[in-house]
């Protein structure tokens, strides 16, 4: 009577767990119906503006990310600039020197920022490299002026 029971008992589990409410559980049969060039038309559209969408995120993180090392760059300056109030003689030109090298750098770099702004979805691609160039510029003048600033 027992093993009777389990049998039972299995079948009945078998049953419910085919009977799921959920229609996104059931397996769904294929579209059969033929595509015609509107159905092509609308998926391609989709799928541009979709991309449209994607480069136009990724471009303002790009941007956002390179904002946020200028502006931390534009905070030191202000530091320097208390330095160099402090500094006298030829260390105050060196730093003097080394900071307008740092700006001349970064309003290159600022100026590549506002083409960025002014592209496209598409076209900040082919500015990337450009921008990439700019920043490591940046990147190294700010390391070396800071050296002299320690």
């Amino acid at each position: 009577m027992h093993r009777h029971s389990s049998y039972m008992l299995t079948g009945v589990l078998l049953v419910l767990a085919g009977c799921d409410s959920n229609p996104s559980n059931r397996a769904t049969p294929p579209d059969t119906r033929p595509v015609s060039a509107e159905d092509v038309k609308r998926a391609n559209r989709e799928a541009v503006e979709a991309n449209a969408k994607y480069l136009a995120q990724e471009k303002d993180k790009y941007r956002e990310q390179l904002q946020k090392k200028l502006d931390e760059w534009n905070q030191q300056i202000s530091r320097w600039d208390e330095k160099i109030k402090e500094a006298s003689g030829q260390m105050k030109e060196k730093l003097i020197e080394q900071k307008a090298e740092f700006e001349k750098k970064r309003d290159a770099f600022v100026q590549k920022l506002k083409q960025l702004d002014q592209s496209s979805g598409a076209a900040w691609q082919d500015m990337k490299e450009g921008l990439n160039k700019a920043y490591e510029d940046m990147k190294d003048a700010f390391q070396k002026a800071n050296e002299h600033f320690k």
